[in-house]
């Protein structure tokens, strides 16, 4: 003679076979945001950042200078040049500086960094932007890079 199921037995198979399906879900974990890189010095009397630095947020104090050295090739005749620069957050002190990078037998003689140099002028944010553009162009940049600057 065969015993009826047990309630207990069938709602313990019904758990682990739930338990089963749920780990076989196809819906993704969501990532975690990236940590945005913070490039300070204090008390320093200059911060430097390169292109490899774009996106990350520059924190200067007032009247620290911020230098950009932005990498350039001579053969395609283009320099690096700031876009819609905010007044009274920074202001230029000097740039574009070209400096010519060391020579190699394979390197271009005209391979180097276009070199700005800015100060901080009173406390506030704006985004720092350089479009690399062919000289005497109006046309579309070939690269953009941004640097969120704030000034305490």
């Amino acid at each position: 003679m065969m015993k009826p199921p047990n309630a207990r037995a069938g709602l313990g198979l019904c758990a682990v076979l739930s338990l089963l399906l749920s780990g076989c879900s196809t819906v993704d974990k969501p990532k975690p945001a990236p940590v945005q890189a913070v490039i300070q010095s204090p008390g320093k009397a200059t911060v430097t950042v390169s292109d490899a630095d774009s996106g990350a947020l520059i924190v200067l104090e007032r009247s620290q200078d911020l230098v950009v050295r932005l990498a350039i090739t001579g053969s395609g005749s283009a320099d690096w040049a700031p876009v819609d620069l905010k007044p009274g957050v920074l202001r230029v002190v000097s740039g574009p500086i070209f400096e010519r990078k060391l020579l190699n037998a394979a390197d271009d003689p005209m391979d180097g960094s276009t070199v700005w140099r800015l100060r901080a002028e009173s406390p506030g944010s704006l985004m720092l932007q350089f479009d690399l553009r062919r000289r005497y162009s109006l046309g579309p940049s070939a690269r953009s890079l941004s640097f969120p600057v704030t000034v305490k």
